[in-house]
């Protein structure tokens, strides 16, 4: 879950604002589903092939919605939290997701593979799937041991 400050954002974006309320305040999680916003998270309304989600913004807002990402072209953006400007908040999503990922820096990554496949398969899946990501991945998988009847696999990293 990304925690940052609503000014973090705005800078992980490069967006423009309008500060109905503190940039200072932090943003605790990203939801696109103003039914499921709780306290504390940035909305981000989302046009879909048949709704549009800025007109769930008072739903995000009464649900605890922080701070919401509007694009320029909506009319009538709220006035009781920070309001983030972009273009397309599809694109301005995605830009948040890469600049978050980037800033966690995550270089291990593990993946749990089920139990019916080989460890080669394992191995050969992995190594496909990162190459695309990490340009000379080391991978290392290890089969578990059925040591209890609720967790069972291989086990493949990448370091």
């Amino acid at each position: 879950m990304i925690i940052r400050s609503i000014d973090a954002i705005i800078r992980m974006l490069d967006a423009d604002y309008i500060e109905n309320a503190d940039i200072e305040e932090k943003i605790q999680g990203v939801c696109i589903d103003s039914r499921k916003v709780v306290e504390g998270n940035l909305y981000i309304p989302i046009h879909g092939v048949n709704n549009n989600g800025h007109a769930y913004v008072q739903q995000a807002i009464e649900h605890g919605a922080k701070a919401v990402l509007w694009e320029r072209k909506e009319q009538n953006p709220p006035h009781e939290v920070v309001v983030i400007l972009v273009e397309d908040t599809t694109a301005a999503l995605q830009q948040l997701a890469k600049a978050y990922r980037d800033q966690l820096n995550a270089r291990n990554i593990i993946f749990l593979v089920p139990v019916n496949f080989s460890k080669s398969i394992s191995y050969d899946w992995v190594d496909r799937l990162m190459s695309t990501i990490v340009p000379t991945p080391k991978i290392l998988c290890s089969t578990l041991s059925p040591t209890s009847n609720v967790f069972f696999g291989s086990i493949c990293g990448v370091v």
